[in-house]
Parts: C-alpha cells; sequence; structure tokens
C-alpha cells in the first residue's frame, strides 16, 4: 500500500527476496523474519503513544483475524 490508499501489486517473477530483519524481542530473546520463510509477514513499526498507531490497530486485529496465514509482528518505538 501506498500513502494514497492505493495498492501495487508486483508480479511474483519480479519481487525481490525479502530481507532478512531481526532485533531483540521484548521477552529477552531475538526475533527474526527468517523464522517466517515462506511466510507472509506484516511488520507494523508503531508506539505505544502514537495516536494515529491507536487508531489503526483495529484494522490490525480484524486483518489477523480475516487472514490466520499472515503474521503480524509490532515494531513498538521508544518514546520521543
Amino acid at each position: 500500500m501506498t500513502g494514497d490508499g492505493s495498492v501495487v501489486v508486483i508480479p511474483a517473477d519480479e519481487r525481490e527476496p525479502a530481507l532478512n530483519w531481526s532485533a531483540p524481542h521484548s521477552m529477552g530473546t531475538a526475533l527474526s523474519t527468517a523464522g517466517y520463510s515462506g511466510q507472509f509477514i506484516v511488520l507494523n513499526v508503531w508506539g505505544s503513544w502514537c495516536t494515529p498507531c491507536h487508531a489503526e490497530a483495529p484494522e490490525l486485529v480484524a486483518t489477523a483475524e480475516q487472514m490466520p496465514d499472515v503474521q503480524i509482528i509490532g515494531i513498538n518505538t521508544q518514546t520521543p
């Protein structure tokens, strides 16, 4: 999705491999996208202090319920 609400679909044969991303997990372990190979992942960067982030939360919950094969990972940023 782009900022104007439109959707861009890239044909499968033109897609580049996903980046391997990792970060510390709140439970003290590391979280890595490598563990989700072959799955659809949504990385959502948000902040607990962010009003628009709170507004989009119900949509992410609905997406998770409607599309259980999609892994939604929230990345909470620090307060400014």
